[in-house]
């Protein structure tokens, strides 16, 4: 394995990750996969590793910014970790093949938001979503019924979380922005918080099962840390439709290829 490699791409997917909230799994997990051949497994565990120091070096500077809603955050992380406790468990017996088939079918489905989002509301990330603090919307606020499809929706971001390793960000960012209306930098920072918790309640299942490969994990938490870090600093610079198209192009092409592979 060339770890040199694999720490700059990890750098980049710390960055990345930290800033669109994702936890940089999507990243990681096709990467360890076809570049360095691990299983798929051990790809996820290892990952799921490497984003609980993501949320911690990013989340840091979020919450110094007051982006990161703590009401939501902490009604959210509840279900999430139920979710992440029993995908963790499940995982165990899922075939490797299936885990590829859902991982691609979860990248599709980033990629599709990521775009449609950045069409759709271009103008408004330059606005409103620019502005710090999250005093404008209330979680608490909301209505109970769409806090209880909020629910439901952090126990499949959860499982998702265990399954594929890529931290719930893929659902839960789209989950507070598009479900609960909250600003897309105030989802994107909730979420970068809560997804170190949530990668924490499945990796322990991949670590008891020997899932995880060491000095992978060592390399690849350094260098995330790095990345992520960098990227919450600089992410109120950044006019997210041009991350969100571009990236959406990456998702699709590795979606495919995890398709194949599997």
């Amino acid at each position: 394995m060339d770890f040199a490699i694999l720490f700059a791409v990890t750098i980049l997917a710390g960055f990345i990750g930290s800033i669109m909230g994702l936890g940089g799994g999507i990243i990681m997990v096709p990467l360890f996969t076809i570049v360095f051949a691990l299983p798929i497994k051990m790809a996820v565990g290892t990952s799921l590793v490497a984003i609980i120091i993501n949320s911690a070096a990013s989340s840091v500077i979020y919450l110094e910014r007051g982006e990161v809603s703590l009401p939501a955050a902490l009604r959210l992380q509840t279900f999430t970790v139920i979710g992440a406790t029993a995908g963790g468990v499940a995982a165990g017996f899922f075939p490797a093949r299936l885990i590829a088939y859902l991982f691609s079918v979860v990248l599709l489905w980033t990629a599709y938001q990521m775009a449609y989002k950045a069409l759709r509301v271009a103008k408004s990330e330059i606005g409103g979503d620019v502005s710090h603090g999250n005093q404008d919307w209330d979680f608490y606020g909301l209505g109970r019924k769409l806090r209880l499809w909020a629910y439901g929706g952090s126990v499949f971001a959860g499982m998702i979380s265990s399954l594929l390793g890529v931290g719930g960000g893929v659902i839960q960012v789209p989950l507070i922005h598009l479900l609960l209306k909250a600003p897309i930098r105030i989802s994107i920072a909730t979420s970068a918080f809560m997804i170190g918790i949530t990668a924490s309640a499945g990796a322990a299942h991949y670590v008891l099962r020997g899932d995880i490969n060491p000095l992978t994990a060592v390399v690849v938490a350094t260098s995330i840390f790095v990345g992520a870090h960098v990227g919450a600093t600089i992410a109120p610079k950044i006019r997210l439709t041009y991350i969100r198209v571009g990236f959406s192009a990456v998702l699709i092409y590795t979606a495919i290829r995890m398709f194949i592979q599997g």
